[in-house]
This record gives C-alpha cells, structure tokens and sequence, in this order.
C-alpha cells in the first residue's frame, strides 16, 4: 500500500509551489496516493503562510504530522506547527536557532535543503490549493474573517490573491528548469543579476554593498565575458547606478541566461536565506561560485567537486578565471552538480525525504529525468 499524503493548503501558493509540485510528482510516478484538503479552521487559525502542514499514514502506521517551512528567516517557527508535528523540515536551516526552542521540540527539527519556485508539468488541484492561499491571508489579516468581509478589506484580498495567482501561472515547469550538462550547450560566460532591498539596518547594507562591489570587480576583471548586474530599483538607481542591468530581469529570460552560462556566481538572500536561483542553479547544471553559506543543509555539496565557495571577492574572481580556463574541471563540475541536485534538490527527491522519514519506508523512489 502507498503512503497516504495529504497537504493543507493554508500557505502561500508561490512559495511552497515547491512542495506542491515534489508531492503532485510523487503521485504522478504512483508512489504516494494524494489529496489537496483546506481546514474550516484555516480562515480564522494562521499557522504561517510560508509553511505547509502534511499528514502522513500508512497501512501500518497512525497519520503523522510535519512541517514543512521555507520561510528566509532561519529563527523564525511555526510554533502550532511543532507541537502537532513529529518532524519540522526547515529551508532555512542554523542550528544555533534551536536554542529558542523547547527542548523537545529541537530534535524534532531538521534541515530542508534547498528549493525554488517550479510547477509539475501534470499540475493538480489549483483551486483547492489557491483558496487554501487565500484562507491563510484572511487568518493573517488582524481584522479576521468579519473585518474581511468589508468591501476595502475584501477588495485588498482579491488583488493579493489574484497576483499570487498570477504570479504561480508564471511559474516554470521542473523540467524547464533542468539541464543535461553532457548535451547542451554553454557559452563561456559569467552570470550574477541580482537585486537590492531597502536598506533597513546595517545587515542589509553591507548586503547590498557587497552585491555592488562584487558585480563591479566581475566586470572589471572580465569584460563581455560577464553578463549581469543589479535589476533596477529605486534602490539600486539611487546607491549604485554604474551597476545597474539592462538585461531582461522576466523569470524566462533569467533561466535562459542560466542555461547557456557556463558559470553562475551566487550571493546570499536577504537574512543570509537561501535564495532560489541557488537551486537553480544546480537544476541547470551550472558551474556554481557561490558565497559561503551561514544555513546548513543535510547534505551539503562537496567544495571543489560540486561547486566553488568564495569569503572575498578575489577568491570568487580567481574560481571563476580557473573554470573558463579549465575545460576538463568545469565540465566535471558541472556533471558533480547535476547529481547532487538530482539526489537531494529535485522537488521529488526532496519530498520523498520527507514521506519516507514519516513511514520508515526503505524504497527508493524510480524517478527518471525525461518523467513530467
């Protein structure tokens, strides 16, 4: 008998598309049995719109409850979540953030991994899943349900929603997103867009600092080998207007622009989060030279095998000159990554994780590349 999983909608559609789409792929490929369910409760209960609750059973087990959280910041819980949860999957993951937590709620935490926005080429329940959205917006709302049903209150809501709508369609299929890094075919360029966010406290402008500074010395050191630079903002107009982009900052002409770079430079996401063109990233399989990373994961890439990892902007400079020299080290490179994202990143894989530690289940799920 397969697991039964079933998914309550009350989060937001966009950001835990991911989860969606891992579960809708695990049922297309008939290794779990799914539904989509919306809580009565979800409209007046808010559990956190950037977390997904899932239950879990079997023919030999009781339903069990996790959570799945890709909310940025690594000190944020939902606290509901993990008393009914026997496991809490955290994107953003610092075990220093533990500390917070009750003692036996720590060991019911554990890391992610990385995810990005995507859906299943076999999408389903959209509906369900669009009003479960729009639930977890009307339990946000310090007004509740009675203040909502105001015609200002309401008309808000309907224009939130509608853009999360909107914004999901815009998403790109899995398969969109990957790349076979045996046959397709890469320009020796370097790639880093990026953006900025208003600077609120010393945090994020020294974030934003660094993103100008390093987009600077790409340019310099490499010339039209390097293609990139800030989306253009009030910000980045005002602060660092020499870095500015001209290119084309839609989501399809950003993967176009990551499938036929051969490199792509990363920078931490705001909070030191993991941003998703990360994950990206490795779906293209790309040569990666990323900034250190502050999160953990369960299994991180190997330095030097599945990607590069820069602290100054020399060392991200000299990793990015040895690999469009090195023709032999790129290509392995990028064959290293490809199957650290086939093995832990790829939605499926990622929530099968997750199914498999809430049975006890020994399969390993036969998911082939080519499958929607």
């Amino acid at each position: 008998m397969r697991p039964q999983v079933t998914a309550f909608t009350d989060c937001d559609l966009v950001h835990t598309s991911f989860v969606s789409a891992g579960l809708i792929e695990l049922a297309n490929n008939g290794l779990i049995d799914l539904d989509f369910r919306l809580q009565k409760t979800a409209w007046r209960d808010y559990r956190g719109r950037f977390t997904v609750l899932l239950r879990v059973s079997t023919e030999h087990h009781e339903p069990r409850f996790a959570c799945v959280d890709v909310h940025d910041s690594s000190s944020y819980f939902s606290h509901s979540s993990l008393e009914r949860c026997v496991r809490y999957f955290k994107s953003n993951f610092d075990p220093r953030e533990l500390r917070q937590l009750a003692p036996e709620f720590r060991e019911r935490v554990q890391p992610l991994g990385l995810y990005f926005g995507c859906r299943s080429a076999r999408d389903r329940d959209l509906p369900t899943r669009h009003v479960g959205s729009v639930a977890s917006l009307v339990a946000k709302s310090k007004y509740r349900l009675r203040s909502a049903l105001k015609y200002d209150e309401a008309y808000r809501m309907f224009g939130i929603s509608v853009r999360r709508l909107r914004r999901y369609r815009q998403l790109l299929k899995i398969s969109e997103y990957e790349s076979d890094p045996r046959s397709d075919r890469v320009e020796p360029k370097i790639y880093f867009q990026t953006r900025l966010f208003p600077e609120r406290n010393d945090e994020v402008r020294n974030m934003n600092r660094n993103r100008a500074e390093l987009i600077r010395a790409l340019r310099k050191e490499f010339g039209s080998r390097f293609i990139g630079g800030l989306s253009p903002s009030i910000e980045s107009r005002e602060l660092y207007p020499d870095c500015l982009s001209t290119l084309d900052s839609s989501l399809h002409s950003h993967i176009d622009r990551v499938r036929s770079s051969l490199i792509c430079v990363y920078s931490n996401g705001l909070d030191n989060s993991f941003a998703w063109k990360l994950a990206e990233y490795m779906a293209s399989a790309k040569c990666i030279v990323s900034e250190q990373w502050h999160n953990s994961v369960a299994n991180p890439p190997e330095a030097g095998r599945d990607m590069f990892f820069f602290k100054t902007i020399d060392e991200c400079i000299n990793a990015c000159a040895a690999l469009l020299t090195d023709k032999s080290t790129s290509t392995a490179v990028r064959e290293s990554i490809a199957k650290y994202y086939s093995s832990y990143v790829r939605p499926s894989t990622s929530m099968w994780r997750v199914v498999k530690e809430l049975t006890n289940c020994d399969l390993v799920p036969s998911l082939d590349r080519g499958k929607p």
